[in-house]
């Protein structure tokens, strides 16, 4: 549900509508670790947690006819089905696997750069292949 209130300041910034978090319909969707406690090796010490999702969360909001692309890390990949569920198109790149040629490839609207503190140098690099002086 994080994934989503975060990716929620994004469509905001849009100009995109959103629910107020305690609007949408919340159902428990399983368990996990947490990425967090797997990067800090606690995954052994920590109970799990529960996961969460928005049934019918495709029927919230009209879809857009814009195209997204998403460089980010694991977080991204928990909010990658509301955006899906949003936009005509979108596709995610890992930011340990970016290829500086995708910066020549056209076809994207909007691009989500979206990144956590660890990967800040990663995020640094892969931002000088988008920027020509």
């Amino acid at each position: 549900m994080g994934a989503l209130i975060g990716l929620d300041g994004i469509f905001e910034a849009l100009g995109m509508p959103t629910l107020a978090p305690e609007e949408y319909p919340v159902e428990v969707s399983g368990t996990t670790t947490g990425d967090m406690a797997n990067v800090a090796a606690l995954y052994a010490v920590l109970p799990p947690e529960e996961t969460y999702q928005v049934p019918g969360y495709d029927t919230l909001f009209e879809k857009d006819d814009r195209i997204v692309r998403v460089i980010g890390d694991s977080f991204s990949e928990y909010y990658m089905p509301y955006l899906e569920a949003r936009f005509q198109g979108c596709w995610r790149e890992h930011i340990d696997t970016f290829d500086p040629a995708i910066a020549e490839q056209p076809g994207c609207d909007i691009l989500i750069l979206e990144f956590n503190e660890r990967s800040l140098d990663t995020m640094l690099s892969i931002l000088s292949n988008f920027y020509t002086p």
